[in-house]
């Protein structure tokens, strides 16, 4: 995201919480034990396949070649907790990931998951408390803020990503959402050398707007701001804002197509600048991360007139290769 770009680098480096699993792929049964013939491979892999895309939903998807998409994670956040075999709360303590007011904690307070949805919220505390930074200076605040990410857990190189969303109703300035990704390693360098893909990203100073980016240093002569968006991706009228829209992203080597609710926003050619070539930077693994967070510049936090609590809310996130 534009507003957090110094901070990415290090949160890539920083965020490493020990996690129990690192497969996504539910559990196939095992035979019983009175089972004397053991089933043929091509059963299981059906077996398999089938158990994996019942995970990403009964409807399947069709590559641009014919063959489907393979089920590779899933959340649909039925449990009641964060599952954190697929995720980890970013916390500022760990991570030192903030928008520059706001402290990123893992309770309930800020990362919940009921009723079959993920909430990240962003609350006013009622009184301040010390955020501390690892490796900067600790702050004074009133503001939390919630954030997850499949850092260290989940990593993938190009695929189909679907997430869908309801973002705040909120139009008074101040609050940011975003559904992005970002190198599992930062193999070519610092933000943006290494890319990002911010699938959509929602600022409540303009609210009918699902806005899109790329980062990466684009074209020639390339420099670290140059990158890719679609500022006129609209999210339809006050009643549609309100409820959940769909958000697809098919990244294949050298090539990243977003979609709003199936209406092409952005078809992007990869062009690096030299010494890089395409499909580089987007040729190695990228995380998941979902994140709501007080806003900065154009869309700046104001105490006075932003409303808190705000939340975020995401139904599901499902990828295939």
């Amino acid at each position: 995201m534009r507003v957090l770009a110094v901070a990415v680098a290090a949160v890539l480096l920083l965020i490493a919480l020990p996690v129990s699993a690192q497969s996504t792929d539910p559990a196939v049964p095992s035979a019983s034990v009175t089972q004397r013939v053991a089933p043929a491979p091509q059963a299981v892999a059906r077996v398999q396949q089938a158990v994996r895309q019942e995970a990403c939903g009964a409807k399947q998807h069709r590559k641009a070649d014919g063959t489907l998409w393979r089920c590779t994670f899933a959340d649909d956040f039925d449990g009641k907790r964060l599952d954190r075999r697929k995720w980890q709360a970013v916390k500022t303590r760990t991570s030192g990931y903030t928008s520059g007011n706001d402290c990123f904690r893992g309770g309930r307070d800020n990362v919940r998951v009921n009723d079959g949805k993920l909430r990240l919220t962003i609350r006013k505390l009622r009184k301040p408390i010390t955020c501390r930074v690892p490796r900067a200076a600790n702050f004074r605040t009133r503001y939390t803020a919630g954030s997850v990410t499949t850092h260290d857990i989940f990593s993938q190189t190009y695929g189909r990503f679907e997430v869908r969303a309801k973002f705040p109703s909120s139009r008074v300035k101040g609050l940011q959402s975003a559904i992005w990704m970002t190198p599992q390693t930062p193999i070519y360098g610092a933000w943006p050398r290494s890319g990002e893909i911010d699938i959509v990203e929602h600022y409540t100073h303009r609210p009918r707007r699902g806005i899109p980016y790329l980062h990466y240093a684009y074209g020639f002569p390339a420099t670290p701001l140059t990158s890719q968006t679609n500022n006129h991706c609209m999210i339809a009228g006050k009643k549609q804002r309100q409820r959940f829209h769909r958000y697809v992203t098919e990244w294949e080597p050298g090539r990243i197509r977003i979609r709003i609710d199936g209406d092409i926003c952005v078809d992007h050619k990869v062009q690096p600048g030299l010494p890089w070539l395409t499909p580089q930077p987007f040729n190695h693994p990228f995380v998941l991360n979902l994140t709501h967070l007080l806003g900065v510049k154009q869309n700046a936090f104001d105490p006075a007139r932003t409303q808190l609590p705000s939340t975020f809310v995401v139904d599901h996130w499902r990828v295939w290769q």
